[in-house]
């Protein structure tokens, strides 16, 4: 049978890589879910109604995150066994799992199409660069083109493009010393 469980302000609920062997529905407060601590992107509150471990222990699988309580919060413990009993015999329970997971799938998709925005302004900065770079040497402005490719290539070191630039830069430098002869 399920358990009532109380828990304090930063306590931990699960750690990551832990096996999930429960799930965990919010009664009173607030858990954060946290997949990489570096990363504040990466941290989801849950409150009242929300499930956590959800996922891991459905599939039998170590928990994905850390789960740690952000205020003094009370939660009720169910075993796989009696989850799935639970959504197989009472429809009101079922219903709240569907709602939840709708949340879960919305919030998914917001974190996604924010992934994707912020990578597509990413290649438009460097496209934009690199466009520089090539109206510079098209106007034969090696000065202001060596300028951009140092810049892009400071901000941009690990870029697959970088090895390609050094090289251009080498081949700007060549000619601005073939210009001061």
């Amino acid at each position: 049978m399920s358990k009532t469980l109380q828990y304090n302000k930063n306590s931990i609920l699960y750690l990551r890589w832990d096996q999930a062997q429960y799930i965990y529905l919010i009664s009173e407060g607030v858990v954060v879910l946290s997949a990489d601590n570096s990363n504040p992107v990466s941290k989801t509150k849950y409150t009242k109604g929300d499930f956590v471990g959800l996922y891991s222990a459905l599939g039998k699988f170590p928990y994905q995150e850390d789960a740690v309580t952000h205020t003094d919060v009370e939660v009720m413990l169910f075993s796989v066994s009696e989850f799935e009993s639970l959504v197989a015999n009472k429809s009101s329970f079922s219903i709240q799992l569907l709602q939840m997971l709708s949340k879960e799938l919305r919030n998914t998709h917001k974190k996604a199409k924010q992934i994707l925005t912020d990578n597509i302004e990413r290649v438009d900065k460097v496209n934009g660069l690199l466009s520089y770079v090539t109206l510079y040497l098209e106007t034969k402005e090696f000065v202001k083109a060596q300028y951009v490719i140092q810049t892009f290539l400071r901000l941009y070191p690990d870029h697959s493009r970088a090895l390609e630039l050094k090289e251009k830069l080498i081949e700007i430098e060549t000619l601005m010393n073939e210009g001061k002869k």
